[in-house]
């Protein structure tokens, strides 16, 4: 029998099989008939890529371990078994805002936390609000919050953050959302309150949220290409596109059609971007500033390389410090002069998915160790006390962002001079299933995406070829 998936863990009684299914949920196998087996059943699992891995059978239920936690189905009824509890035991944090001493926190499967952080070596969880589906992000704005998960736009009273209650919700898309890019925004306009969003598609949304019991889709922006990352400032929409692109829109006719008034060229890809007043900051390959004082014709006017991960970056500003958050290293930027921005400070080898800064004190989400917190003054130094190590190597192969993935991932590399490129990926056999790149490049950064979506889950390598020199990552597929 061929169930589509691959079987992780099998028990059988009283002539029924049941299946752990690492990337199909849990089936129920009728295999009296050993010779003609007759599937009864196949249950999803409460998130997607859960990843079920054992089980046990007691009476009318299955307990299963998974991945991140704990799921219990009834099986009373073999042909139509239901969800009956599922617990988050490991949480995989996104993105925490902070607002006072409150840490509003993104969990991912675990949906929001909500902590306590006057004590800062002692931070207390005083509530939280489980999603249904995974939460991609979210914002807080005056004791309401906006979630954004897998499908729809969840509104919830945090006004008391021990018991965060549910006020509406709104169906966003029927898609699963891509695995970057994610992302919602609030602005306040024409005394009304605006939500933008980006989500599966080459589509922007945008969604009055001024009554929260009752939000609107107002508007619904075909895009040419997949954006990135978007800002919002008073009168303007920032889309940051992957394709070294920045389309700046109109939108202070809201609720009235948003335009297109102007692009940005960027020299490297867009992978996140920040605005303040009369600039925008844009995390290239390092950090670039734009003046917008004339929005129909920015200027550029600073820039500074880093040496951090070429990946999706969260960008926060406090005063005149940047904190930009890249895949395995936090970048402290000093911006008191926009054409000479300066490193001031670093910090490295850590998984790390954004940052917030409040009051010198900043909140590093650091993957499933869960919350980092840093006080400014232990990481600050000069650039002479924490020097930038320079990579001599003719080649650089980066880890594939994001990674675990589903599906989808980006491979970047970087030359010193034109070379011919191999980039191979190999499953744990050591069979090639794909050859990625094969040709003469150009020095400078690149990239190549790896469409992973007719592999099944689990370990890949992939591996760089050039100039006599052979480089291997490892990559880890959960679908």
């Amino acid at each position: 029998m061929n169930l589509g998936y691959l079987p992780v863990n099998i028990s059988v009684s009283n002539n029924i099989a049941y299946v752990c299914l690492y990337d199909g949920g849990f089936a129920i196998i009728d295999v009296s008939n050993p010779k003609l087996p007759t599937l009864l059943s196949n249950i999803k699992a409460p998130h997607a890529r859960l990843g079920p891995i054992e089980h046990k059978v007691q009476s009318s239920f299955v307990f299963i371990s998974t991945v991140l936690g704990f799921w219990i189905v009834n099986i009373s009824e073999l042909s139509s078994p239901k969800s009956d509890f599922f617990y988050a035991t490991a949480y995989d944090v996104i993105d925490a805002k902070v607002e006072d001493n409150i840490a509003y926190v993104n969990c991912s499967f675990g949906g929001l936390r909500i902590l306590d952080i006057t004590t800062r070596d002692k931070p207390e969880k005083i509530g939280d609000y489980i999603t249904p589906e995974i939460l991609y992000d979210f914002e807080i704005k005056d004791s309401i919050g906006y979630l954004l998960t897998e499908k729809k736009i969840i509104v919830l009273n945090v006004a008391n953050p021990t018991h965060p209650s549910l006020i509406s919700e709104v169906s966003i898309s029927d898609n699963t959302p891509r695995t970057e890019g994610v992302s919602i925004k609030l602005i306040d306009k024409n005394g009304s309150l605006f939500l933008f969003t980006i989500h599966s598609e080459n589509v922007l949304k945008i969604f009055e949220v001024s009554n929260p019991a009752n939000i609107n889709l107002i508007q619904t922006l075909e895009l040419d290409l997949l954006p990135y990352s978007i800002d919002v400032s008073e009168d303007y929409l920032f889309v940051g596109y992957y394709e070294r692109l920045i389309e700046i829109y109109l939108i202070s006719d809201l609720p009235n059609a948003i335009t297109k008034i102007t692009n940005i060229d960027n020299q490297e890809s867009v992978n996140g971007l920040f605005v303040n007043n009369e600039f925008i900051y844009v995390a290239d390959v390092g950090l670039t500033i734009y003046n917008i004082g004339d929005i129909n014709n920015p200027t550029r006017v600073g820039h500074i390389d880093t040496p951090g991960s070429r990946s999706k970056v969260d960008i926060e500003k406090e005063g005149d410090t940047l904190y930009l958050s890249y895949w395995y290293n936090l970048e402290v930027i000093d911006i008191t002069d926009k054409h000479n921005p300066k490193i001031i400070a670093y910090f490295r080898d850590i998984p790390i998915n954004g940052v917030a800064a409040n009051n010198k004190n900043i909140l590093l989400s650091v993957g499933r160790k869960g919350l980092l917190f840093l006080e400014n003054d232990h990481i600050t130094n000069s650039l002479e006390e924490l020097p930038i190590e320079q990579n001599t190597s003719m080649i650089i192969l980066y880890q594939n962002y994001p990674n675990p993935f589903n599906s989808y991932s980006k491979i970047r590399f970087e030359l010193k001079k034109q070379s011919n490129v191999k980039i191979l990926v190999f499953n744990t056999l050591g069979e090639m299933i794909q050859k990625l790149v094969n040709g003469i490049y150009t020095s400078g950064v690149h990239s190549v995406v790896f469409n992973s979506s007719h592999l099944p889950s689990g370990i890949y390598y992939y591996s760089l070829i050039s100039e006599g020199q052979v480089i291997v990552k490892k990559m880890l597929l959960m679908k």
